[in-house]
């Protein structure tokens, strides 16, 4: 049995076939659909979409055998990818390239073959649409034509699976790029916020050179006291002069401040580390994948990132949940909503103050778990949101904000984030001159699939947080409008 040639393009066929991440998936209806009806309308028991490795065959889809591929030398499909037209054997036992093959002397027993080239968008053979027959057979032009037409249609499926992916994969990248944007906007806030403690750092260290410049002369004088006293006869002289350095350098002053300059050293470079280490945990990209995550950690690092949008109008609170279990759920793109919710939290506290600077501007963060969800709500005393346009919040683009104020991009990306993506909902509950809250509700569980754009719920009265029920403890941080070091 000669083995099909290879190729001249195998290596660019190959890459190609690489390209669309087919091999070895997972059965997907629009290719089991149309080998079902090919193999009904030829009135041929087997029927496949088949595609051909470096080694192997391997069937995307199959009616009327249960082999998921096999060795690429006794691949009838081998053979036709080589060409750019059909193959149709009428009696393998009869053809010199097939009569002593495996698959044609034992099981499945092939007598008629028919096999289409499935191209790739660059005109290179991936594998075939084919059916096979136990018995010699013909086909008519009519039956050829109806096999090259569902071999188009496996062309365009695969063309549109290609598309999803690449559309997903684009998707996460804008998501990605938009949380990076959301991170260029604050970065001047986030610059001048490690600015203030690398200040109190320099200050501390400064002190620290000039206090230990003076001590290191007081402890050289105790030094030469100290040999003096060994036996020499002014002694007395020697502890007048120690007592006046002493003085001079104003030594109770150095060991009262030493420490407190250590103090604002290290409270410097505490919150260097919180910033450093929040900016880590919110820029990496959003996993594929839904794994065990905590929520709390998230959010913390959120919050301090997000400090510059909000600082000079407003507090932060949180309320985290202490007994919150890991939550299966992207962390990467969660802290993209909260951040966007925090951003639009502030802009309408912003907005407010305008009219009404009376009361302090104030966000408050919480999470919370029931028995089969996890919750996270994010209220603010900002403006409100008026009926008339919540219905649209959700719509890409959409924003009341004034040029360069906001893309309207925020609220569409959390909720394609969380309804979409998360199997969750998200509710509102707003008032206008009074605030808004966002209830963010995860399941506990990874979803089996994602769910399709759940209705806006909302509520026309005020939210009344201090009677929201909250587990029994909570750890609590408040943010103020700046950190001071004294």
């Amino acid at each position: 049995m000669p083995p099909a040639l290879i190729p001249a393009d195998e290596a660019e066929r190959l890459h190609a076939l690489r390209a669309y991440h087919i091999l070895d998936s997972a059965p997907e209806p629009e290719f089991d659909a149309i080998t079902q009806m090919v193999s009904e309308l030829l009135r041929v028991p087997i029927a496949l979409v088949s595609f051909v490795d470096s080694h192997r065959q391997w069937f995307k889809s199959r009616v009327g055998t249960d082999l998921k591929g096999g060795d690429r030398d006794s691949a009838f499909c081998a053979h036709t990818i080589l060409g750019d037209h059909p193959l149709i054997v009428p009696d393998a036992r009869v053809d010199e390239r097939f009569r002593d093959n495996p698959l044609v002397l034992g099981a499945p027993f092939i007598r008629f073959y028919a096999g289409i080239p499935l191209k790739s968008a660059h005109g290179f053979n991936l594998g075939t649409l084919c059916v096979i027959c136990h018995e010699p057979r013909h086909l008519s032009e009519h039956e050829l034509q109806i096999l090259l037409q569902f071999a188009d249609f496996v062309g365009n499926a695969l063309a549109l699976r290609l598309a999803r992916r690449q559309l997903c994969e684009n998707h996460a990248r804008l998501l990605h790029a938009e949380k990076m944007a959301g991170i260029g906007k604050i970065a001047a806030g986030i610059a001048h916020e490690i600015n203030t403690p690398v200040h109190f750092l320099g200050g501390a260290c400064e002190f620290l050179s000039d206090g230990f410049s003076s001590i290191s002369t007081l402890l050289k004088a105790c030094m030469a006291l100290h040999e003096t006293v060994k036996g020499s006869p002014d002694f007395e002289e020697r502890v007048r002069a120690i007592d006046a350095l002493a003085q001079e350098h104003d030594l109770a002053y150095l060991l009262e401040q030493v420490p407190v300059a250590l103090t604002q050293t290290l409270d410097g470079t505490s919150r260097i580390a919180e910033l450093v280490d929040s900016m880590n945990r919110f820029s990496h990209p959003p996993s594929p994948t839904h794994l065990p995550g905590d929520l709390n950690a998230a959010i913390r690092a959120t919050a301090v990132i997000s400090g510059s949008a909000w600082r000079r109008h407003a507090t932060l609170e949180l309320r985290l949940d202490p007994v919150l279990p890991l939550i299966p759920c992207s962390l990467g793109e969660i802290n993209q909503v909260v951040l966007n919710m925090i951003i639009n939290a502030s802009h309408a506290i912003e907005e407010r103050l305008a009219h009404s600077p009376k009361e302090p501007g104030r966000i408050i963060v919480r999470t919370s778990h029931t028995g089969d969800s996890a919750l996270i709500s994010i209220q603010d005393n900002g403006s409100g949101i008026p009926a008339g346009i919540l219905s649209r919040i959700y719509d890409p683009f959409f924003t009341t904000k004034p040029a360069g104020k906001g893309t309207g991009q925020g609220l569409a990306i959390a909720h394609d984030i969380i309804v979409n993506k998360h199997s969750g909902r998200i509710a509102i509950d707003t008032e206008i001159g009074v605030g808004t809250v966002f209830s963010i509700h995860l399941p506990m569980a990874t979803p089996a699939k994602p769910r399709h754009r759940f209705p806006i719920e909302s509520r026309a009265h005020s939210p009344e947080p201090e009677q929201e029920p909250q587990p029994s403890c909570l750890e609590s941080k408040q943010y103020g409008h700046d950190f001071s070091y004294t």
